[in-house]
């Protein structure tokens, strides 16, 4: 209100007003003022509008802590500008770092090396994992010794590894060949073996007996050495007799060595010696 202007106050309970004169924004004197009665209506209704401007003064305090000046970082006590240090240590993402939780998963990467493990897609891939054993647990033929061997279990619906032969230029059978086994021992293998197939021929038109020996050469003499096995060949009148003898694949074992002669007669002490080339003998060994 302007200086000099004033204001009517109606008393409560019906007293006759009385005009107060305010000079501008100044106060009176006590000793100068009057009092002035509420009715119990005015007093509640200015007592809510007290509180209310309490609340929103506090609510402008807290607004203008947060006020930010110029190249401030902080809100309130959250510094979110500043990174907080590693505690790892510093650079601890360098390929030099060894405690950091990067630097771990890269020592677990080198550990397993780029072939061991593949989740990819593609060839070789299409997310599996692929195992190598380690060479140092392994023996001459690539296999893991049994302490260093895991155990594998097929899957309930698999029961069966299916597998497809692969040509192999090493590892197969060798072959012995005689065109003309006689009574006189010849060595196959001189060594521990097993034999898996002969292909016997007769020449001639009497049966011929071809007998094995588990022994070396220097240690068969036919007639007095007694063969692990005697193979008639028939006889053919009018042709060749060709006999296939086959061992399974296990093979037959021979624990010394293997010898083959072959003889006119059946008995293990015969000596009766067959014509020159009437017996041809392929053995298939390991």
């Amino acid at each position: 209100m302007a200086a000099n202007q004033t204001i009517t106050v109606l008393e409560a309970d019906g007293v006759t007003s009385t005009d107060v004169e305010v000079l501008g924004t100044a106060r009176q004197a006590a000793a100068n003022s009057k009092s002035i009665a509420l009715s119990t209506e005015d007093k509640a209704v200015l007592d809510s509008l007290a509180t209310k401007l309490d609340t929103a003064i506090t609510a402008l305090q807290i607004i203008d802590n947060m006020v930010l000046s110029a190249g401030t970082a902080n809100i309130g006590d959250v510094d979110v500008l500043t990174v907080p240090a590693d505690p790892f240590g510093a650079n601890a993402d360098a390929a030099s770092a060894t405690t950091s939780i990067s630097a771990k998963l890269r020592a677990i990467a080198t550990a397993l090396g780029t072939t061991a493990l593949d989740l990819g897609v593609g060839t070789g891939g299409s997310r599996t994992l692929r195992m190598a054993i380690d060479t140092a647990s392994q023996n001459a033929n690539g296999q893991a010794t049994m302490a260093n061997s895991t155990p594998v279990v097929l899957a309930s619906d698999h029961s069966v590894i299916q597998t497809a032969p692969q040509p192999l230029a090493t590892g197969g059978l060798s072959v012995f060949r005689s065109l003309d086994m006689d009574e006189t021992e010849e060595e196959v293998k001189a060594t521990a073996g097993c034999l898996y197939k002969l292909r016997i021929t007769n020449r001639t038109t009497s049966v011929r007996y071809v007998k094995l020996y588990n022994a070396t050469a220097a240690n068969v003499t036919v007639g007095t050495t007694t063969p692990i096995d005697t193979i008639p060949v028939p006889a053919n009148a009018s042709d060749y007799t060709v006999l296939t003898e086959s061992f399974g694949g296990l093979g037959l074992t021979f624990s010394t060595a293997l010898c083959i002669a072959a003889t006119t007669g059946f008995a293990d002490n015969d000596t009766g010696a067959p014509g020159t080339n009437d017996v041809i003998v392929s053995a298939y060994y390991k």
